[in-house]
């Protein structure tokens, strides 16, 4: 057991976790899988077509969440994330969800936000990047030991006063500043469900996928 992403996560509520070569492998055939579908001229996305490319957006995570590729890929991703992240060797584990960020697409930038559910127990989440090319720009804002009771307390707080869109600027006050992240490739991200955190506008010429699962107890 890796030990030393378990303690990152302790302590900061993420980590940034290399990939296994055989998580490797079976990304880079999920990766090409994608590029041939965004490449094919059937599935295509249209300028000021907003109805258009949500179709095209849902298809393609439909056409990649259910392929061989993505489970072949998941099922190696969690072997790695077991020796990494001590105690989640029976925990359950969802099905994989496809983020798609277009260029400067505004209608997929988030709030910041937690994974939390209730009932759910302790959960994580298992973020990898499925691009063919080096990231230009921060992807993911994340803050730091936001999972600790006490931000988690003032993030309540917030979205109880309806003041959650303004958590960058009140925990800027609070001396508290996000991690603007530009991912790795070949790496996955991992955190606490807890952990506040948001996705970010593409800045980058390139359409940005990455895949996301939830590990729950």
């Amino acid at each position: 057991m890796n030990n030393q992403a378990t303690h990152i996560i302790n302590k900061l509520g993420w980590a940034e976790i290399e990939l296994s070569s055989e998580s490797l492998r079976n990304l880079n055939n999920l990766t090409n899988y994608s590029d041939s579908i965004i490449n094919n001229k059937i599935v295509k996305f249209l300028e000021n077509n907003h109805l258009h490319n949500e179709v095209t957006k849902s298809t393609i995570r439909s056409m990649l969440r259910y392929s061989s590729q993505s489970e072949i890929f998941v099922k190696s991703l969690i072997n790695d994330l077991v020796k990494h992240q001590k105690g989640i060797e029976d925990f359950y584990l969802t099905p994989p969800y496809i983020i798609i960020h277009q260029p400067k697409d505004i209608k997929e930038v988030g709030n910041f936000h937690s994974d939390t559910l209730k009932y759910c127990g302790k959960s994580f989440t298992s973020w990898t990047p499925i691009n063919n090319y080096k990231m230009s720009y921060p992807a993911l804002s994340l803050l730091n030991k936001s999972h600790t009771f006490y931000i988690k307390i003032i993030y309540r707080i917030l979205n109880r006063l309806k003041l959650s869109k303004n958590i960058r600027q009140i925990f800027k006050f609070l001396l508290i500043k996000p991690v603007d992240l530009i991912v790795k490739k070949n790496f996955t991200y991992l955190w606490h469900s807890d952990l506040i955190h948001k996705g970010n506008l593409n800045t980058a010429s390139k359409t940005h996928l990455a895949l996301v699962t939830r590990i729950s107890e």
